[in-house]
């Protein structure tokens, strides 16, 4: 196509160059917790860590760089083998490295030009609004790459949550044409960058479906020459959901005014304070309460309840006193309560 300017004669030429490969932007979602593994923002925008790099440009003296052509991507459908999903995701505009960079003027174009050193971001679609004289006949841009909005990453978690997709790889392709024009010769050419975005998330479920407890609660005493008592009881925890890296347990206050966890009977002054430890399936740690005083939380100290499975996790409790004076007990029922809150962890 031909195109004659009304200040001077020029023609307007078009070529197309590839890129030599597809760049990759790689997410990992765990859970709620959303990772990028191979993205870079910047300056609050997003890009593909990884540059492309063009072969066989055209040289050129000048080179007025440009976004890519159409900017109206709203969403992808990230397909895996277990489904598919739509996520949210905008066009902001390219970026490139020059292979020089002599000065630079303003023209019309249909994007906004931005430069800094030898680097140019295009923001919008089409060709840009700056033309910039380079140091020599050259190839004109050494890197390139698109640039989107910064992603709402609680959006993109939530939809893999309510599509309820199991483990797995999910991936799209955008793919971008992006115009730049050149001189060589005084003559404008238009050249189009062919670009591919492979975006994929990697998806690992964390959910915990359900807890199962076993155990009756009840102390059977064991008395001990001369005068002390002693007792335990265990409890079988099993959950159940997806949870390849185990399940946290945290542990609630004291449901009671006391700050001590103890079994009391008719005479609230008379109190068994209580040990909870887990004796199977935890790592780490172990211990729960100790002398009726409370080890874990619910939020910074908790314990970790390991996967026997990817969906399967059990525990062993075991709650019990030591040791205890019978001249501080009666012939009663002690009786209490503790709440522990379980998470799959990420």
């Amino acid at each position: 196509m031909y195109i004659r300017y009304l200040w001077v004669p020029l023609v307007l030429l078009c070529s197309v160059s590839a890129s030599l490969q597809a760049a990759e932007m790689i997410a990992q979602v765990v859970g709620n917790r959303f990772t990028w593994v191979s993205a870079n923002t910047t300056s609050g925008y997003l890009a593909p860590s990884l540059w492309d790099i063009p072969f066989n440009l055209p040289v050129a003296d000048k080179v007025i760089p440009g976004g890519p052509m159409d900017t109206s991507v709203s969403s992808i459908n990230l397909i895996g083998a277990g489904g598919s999903v739509s996520v949210p995701i905008s066009i902001y505009g390219a970026e490139y490295r020059l292979s020089s960079l002599e000065g630079f003027k303003p023209v019309s174009g249909t994007s906004s030009t931005q430069i800094k050193g030898n680097s140019v971001t295009v923001s919008g679609s089409g060709v840009g609004n700056l033309e910039v004289d380079l140091s020599s006949l050259e190839s004109p841009i050494t890197h390139y790459r698109p640039v989107f909005r910064s992603i709402d990453k609680n959006a993109w978690v939530g939809a893999f949550m309510a599509a309820k997709l199991p483990k797995g790889r999910y991936q799209a392709h955008i793919n971008m044409n992006m115009p730049y024009d050149y001189y060589r010769s005084g003559v404008r050419i238009r050249n189009t960058l062919l670009f591919t975005t492979n975006i994929i998330v990697d998806y690992t479920p964390a959910v915990l479906n359900t807890i199962e407890v076993e155990g009756d609660g009840l102390i059977t005493p064991m008395y001990h020459y001369p005068n002390t008592v002693s007792g335990k009881t265990e409890y079988v925890v099993n959950a159940k959901g997806y949870f390849p890296n185990g399940v946290l347990m945290g542990l609630k206050l004291p449901l009671g005014d006391s700050p001590f966890y103890e079994m009391v009977g008719k005479n609230p002054n008379e109190v068994i304070k209580y040990d909870v430890s887990c004796v199977s399936g935890c790592s780490g740690k172990n211990q729960i309460i100790v002398n009726g005083q409370g080890k874990l939380n619910t939020t910074d100290n908790r314990m970790k309840i390991d996967a026997t499975s990817p969906t399967t996790a059990q525990a062993i409790l075991q709650v019990g006193f030591n040791n205890k004076q019978m001249s501080e007990l009666s012939n009663d029922t002690y009786r209490d309560s503790f709440v522990l809150i379980f998470e799959a962890a990420l």
